[in-house]
């Protein structure tokens, strides 16, 4: 069992989940050719909250105004309203006990728990609802602010970027989005037409306002091989800066599906990202993609990767034996890594490396195991890799050719599957000097993820059974 290294976010105050009146009385969504749900304007069940902590929610119960800089958190599947305390808490500790000249004014959307990851029904309601909920807090700020700051986890990120489903919805409204295990090119799984309606109108929509949406940041960020619901995969689509928490200096860990909700790591990251944006709300969205490089690009590990010119270029053909190289000049230097058919390449390699593919298209999965960083990649997706390496950095790789004869049997454990038969081991270490961790590869279609797995026997020996 792999240990979870997310610090849990505390609230040392008393929390409040003050409930906002958007009065839906007074407002009507505008009816568009929208498929008609028999519920779809039925918004009985849900409700709108701002969190609050110490000075700042008792000044609001005292006025009912708010002044800061609007967040509206939108929960994913079966989520809840209070999953915003992880953040709002921090927000509210670092405004106060820093004295900083502006609050953040955090609100939360609760969709009664609604499994909106299992039907495009509740998704439609829930983007309406969102849309009325937008225009009401909008009303609230005077002067208005300059935009709205959302964070939406899971499918709360489907349901924001769907915002655009309103041919009325004003962007610039939107000051930036936050998605957190957003799968934001196609759902895990589709089990209704809906659903897939959802999606499809949503890239619709984003292709059709791609001008407009160029300098609006959408960052969409991952958990690594923890999340089982959301792979990382899912996560990446056009328009959309993607990072993964294994690849964030200062963070470097996996957060599952839930977690990563108030995995205090990364939320002290994101809040950092909040406070330069209220500080100077212009200059930010001028500069977003340069303040984003800044707090989480460290070490160049950005997904929107730009090619750079080599001063050299190495073939190296990659087998069954591992080999280690170390750059040890003074300028960036390019490997060409090749690799047999029906095989893995498994490389171990320093953070300040890239990998492209023989197209140029930037191979993005780095994750890591016990501080060791690694990608793996299989001869399906491309035969050969180009990889850069820094001055000083290093990779280790080999290539574990596949046995067809040990791929005839599968069995499905939950949303894992596992090749049954005996497999190499890509490296072993004990865990409390009784298990060992076996690193096995599967592929699941594009791209590659790898499985970590806890057993007691270091070998096994093919039966006839």
């Amino acid at each position: 069992m792999r240990i979870n290294q997310c610090e849990m976010t505390y609230m040392y105050r008393v929390m409040n989940f003050m409930r906002i009146d958007i009065g839906l009385t007074k407002l009507k969504h505008n009816q568009t050719e929208d498929i008609k749900y028999l519920f779809s304007n039925d918004f009985s069940g849900y409700s709108t909250i701002l969190y609050g902590e110490g000075e700042y929610a008792r000044n609001y119960m005292r006025t009912g105004q708010v002044s800061g800089i609007p967040i509206i958190f939108v929960p994913g599947s079966a989520g809840s309203s209070k999953q915003v305390r992880s953040l709002g808490s921090i927000l509210h500790n670092k405004t106060e006990s820093r004295n900083l000249p502006f609050t953040f004014d955090v609100f939360a959307i609760d969709f009664n728990e609604e499994l909106s990851g299992l039907s495009g029904m509740y998704l439609g309601r829930q983007i309406k609802y969102l849309d009325l909920v937008v225009r009401h807090i909008w009303t609230m700020y005077s002067p208005p602010p300059h935009g709205i700051i959302f964070v939406g986890h899971s499918m709360g990120g489907i349901v924001i970027r769907s915002l655009l489903h309103n041919i009325h919805f004003d962007l610039s409204r939107i000051a930036f989005i936050v998605t957190l295990g957003t799968p934001h090119k196609n759902a895990p799984m589709v089990f209704d037409c809906y659903l897939q309606n959802i999606y499809d109108r949503m890239h619709e929509n984003w292709r059709e306002h791609e001008k407009e949406l160029a300098s609006l940041l959408v960052l969409s960020v991952s958990g690594g091989l923890k999340d089982h619901l959301v792979p990382e995969h899912f996560t990446l689509d056009n328009g959309v800066r993607h990072i993964s928490t294994t690849a964030v200096d200062g963070i470097e860990l996996e957060t599952d599906h839930l977690c990563i909700v108030w995995c205090n790591q990364l939320l002290r990251y994101i809040s950092r990202l909040m406070v330069g944006y209220a500080y100077d709300p212009i200059s930010f969205q001028k500069h977003a993609d340069n303040v984003v490089k800044q707090l989480f690009d460290a070490d160049g590990l950005l997904r929107e990767l730009t090619r750079m010119k080599a001063g050299t270029s190495t073939a190296i053909v990659i087998r069954n034996e591992l080999i280690f190289v170390k750059n040890s000049g003074e300028n960036l230097k390019e490997f060409v890594l090749s690799f047999p058919k029906n095989s893995w390449l498994f490389i171990e390699r320093s953070i300040g490396s890239s990998l492209w593919t023989s197209s140029g298209e930037p191979i993005y999965n780095l994750n890591n195991l016990r501080q060791t960083f690694y990608t793996l990649v299989h001869s399906n997706v491309t035969e050969q890799i180009s990889l850069h390496l820094k001055p000083g950095k290093f990779f280790k790789a080999v290539a574990l050719q596949e046995d067809p004869a040990k791929f005839n049997s599968v069995v499905h454990i939950e949303l894992l599957s596992l090749l049954r038969g005996c497999f190499t081991f890509l490296w072993k270490a004990d865990f409390e000097e009784r298990e060992s961790v076996v690193l096995l590869p599967v592929y699941f279609g594009i791209p590659v993820v790898a499985i970590v797995i806890s057993i007691e026997l270091e070998s096994c020996k093919r039966t006839n059974g």
